[in-house]
């Protein structure tokens, strides 16, 4: 099934119990695509408030999956703020086609506060790039 992922079908054939192999086949994509598409929308639940057909042509490699120390970032960041947080690897450029999430969420507006707490966590995790967006989401 080669062609545009329909993400909310592929969650549903993976938590029915379809592996990552599996999937792979099925949509054409690359097993560890598959596996990072999967890791990013459980790390990120706010990402189905997305439509569809938005997030079929999101540059997903970009996303980082939070761990370690990042994912205690995410969990401060989130907690301090109130906003949408969300890390993508330094200096990615995606594929010709994707989009980034920046061109279809509003960025948060952030208090003096809450932009300091913002630098000074950015200072605890160099090789990622972290952006806030708006709480409720709110699309370009």
């Amino acid at each position: 099934m080669d062609g545009e992922l329909d993400l909310d079908q592929l969650g549903a054939e993976h938590r029915a119990g379809a592996t990552v192999e599996e999937l792979s086949r099925r949509w054409g994509r690359s097993a560890g695509a598959i596996r990072h598409t999967l890791e990013v929308r459980a790390s990120f639940p706010w990402l189905a408030q997305l439509p569809s057909h938005l997030l079929a042509r999101l540059d997903w490699a970009e996303i980082q999956v939070p761990t370690g120390v990042v994912a205690d970032v995410v969990r401060q960041l989130e907690a301090a703020t109130g906003q949408l947080v969300m890390i993508y690897h330094r200096d990615h450029r995606g594929p010709a086609g994707t989009v980034q999430l920046c061109q279809l969420i509003e960025v948060a507006q952030l208090s003096p506060a809450d932009a300091t707490v913002l630098v000074d966590l950015e200072r605890t995790v160099p090789d990622v790039s972290i952006v806030l967006y708006g709480n409720p989401l709110r699309l370009r």
